[in-house]
C-alpha cells in the first residue's frame, strides 16, 4: 500500500517553515519524493512553484479545530480526513524533525506491526487524574487507569487506513477532556496513545531514525544553527542528510552563550528567567 508524508505548518511562528524546509532535506535524502509528500498550511503561497501536495487548511481549520478549539486536534483531525479520503498510509511529522538513514524501514516496520509514535513517555501520565470514563464515537467504553494508561509522543505518527476508527475514537477522547476535566496541551499525543491501546493495537515506538528537537533548548539552539544558513526556499528544495551536528554539551554551551548576550546586553531578567534562576530568587 502507498504511504504519504504530511506536514502541518499553520500560525504565526515563522521558525515553522525553517523547521519544516530542513525537515524536508533530510526526508528526501531517504528516498522520498516530492510527490509522496503533503503539506497542510494556512500559507499555501509558500509552497508556490513547488511539486509538494498541498493542503490549504484555511477552510478546514475550523472543522479541524471543532467546538473546544483546541489547537493540536487538527493533527488527528487532518489524518482522520485524509485516511478517509485516500485510502493509503498516512506518516504525519512535525517540522522540528530530520531522520537518518533506515526511516522508512523502520516506519514501514511499525505500520505491519500495528502503528508507530516516536517515543514512548510515561505510564500514568496524568497522576492524580480520575475517575474519568466515557463512551467513545465507537461505542467502545473508556476509563483513564493509573496501571494502564500510557502516552507516547506524536512527533511522529504511523497510521494505516483501516485504523481511521481508532483515530475518530481519538478525536472523540480529546473533546470529552477538553469539555470535562483535562485541559493539557499534549493531551492530543495522550488520546491517540489511548485510542490504539484500548484498540488493542501495538504501538511501535520510531525513534532510532528520527530526531525530535522538541525540548526547549535543544530548539532554541537548533533556530540559532538553522538561521545561520541561506535563505530557504521551497522552490529549490534541498536533498541532504543531517549535517547540523546536536548534543547535550552543545546546546548547553549555547545556554551558556545566550545567557551571556543578554547579560552583555543589559537584560538581566530575561537572563535569569531562561535559566530559571529568576523563580528561586524571587521565591526567597
Amino acid at each position: 500500500m502507498n504511504t504519504r508524508f504530511y506536514y502541518l505548518d499553520y500560525g504565526s511562528q515563522a521558525t515553522i517553515a525553517v523547521e519544516l524546509h530542513y525537515s524536508l532535506a533530510t526526508l528526501r535524502a531517504e528516498g522520498v519524493e516530492p510527490s509522496q509528500i503533503t503539506i497542510a498550511t494556512d500559507r499555501p503561497e509558500l509552497y508556490h512553484g513547488t511539486d509538494y501536495g498541498i493542503i490549504d487548511l484555511r477552510t478546514k481549520l475550523k472543522a479541524y479545530l471543532g467546538d473546544t478549539g483546541y489547537q493540536h486536534r487538527v493533527k488527528p483531525s487532518l489524518i482522520l480526513d485524509m485516511l478517509r479520503t485516500n485510502q493509503e498510509n498516512i506518516v504525519l511529522l512535525d517540522t522540528d524533525t530530520y531522520f537518518k538513514p533506515g526511516f522508512l524501514k523502520e516506519v514501514q516496520s511499525a505500520l505491519e506491526q500495528g502503528m508507530g509514535m516516536n517515543f514512548f513517555i510515561r505510564r500514568d501520565p496524568y497522576p492524580g487524574f480520575g475517575p474519568f470514563e466515557t463512551m467513545l464515537p465507537s461505542g467502545q467504553h473508556y476509563h483513564y487507569d493509573q496501571t494502564n494508561s500510557v502516552m507516547y509522543n506524536s512527533g511522529l505518527l504511523a497510521i494505516r487506513p483501516d485504523q481511521d476508527f481508532i483515530v475518530a475514537d481519538a478525536i472523540g477522547l480529546i473533546d470529552a477532556l477538553w469539555s470535562g476535566p483535562l485541559k493539557k496541551f499534549d493531551i492530543e499525543q495522550f488520546a491517540l496513545t489511548e485510542a490504539f491501546r484500548i484498540h488493542k493495537v501495538t504501538i511501535t515506538p520510531v525513534s532510532q531514525t528520527v530526531h525530535h528537537y522538541h525540548s526547549r533548548w535543544t530548539r532554541r539552539y537548533m533556530h540559532w544553527r538553522l538561521n545561520l544558513g541561506a535563505p530557504i526556499s521551497f522552490s529549490a528544495p534541498k536533498v541532504r542528510r543531517p549535517n547540523i551536528t546536536v548534543n547535550k554539551a552543545l546546546v548547553r554551551l549555547y545556554r551558556a552563550k545566550y545567557f551571556i548576550e543578554n547579560l552583555f546586553r543589559g537584560n538581566v531578567r530575561t537572563a535569569l528567567r531562561d535559566l530559571k534562576i529568576l523563580p528561586k530568587i524571587l521565591d526567597k
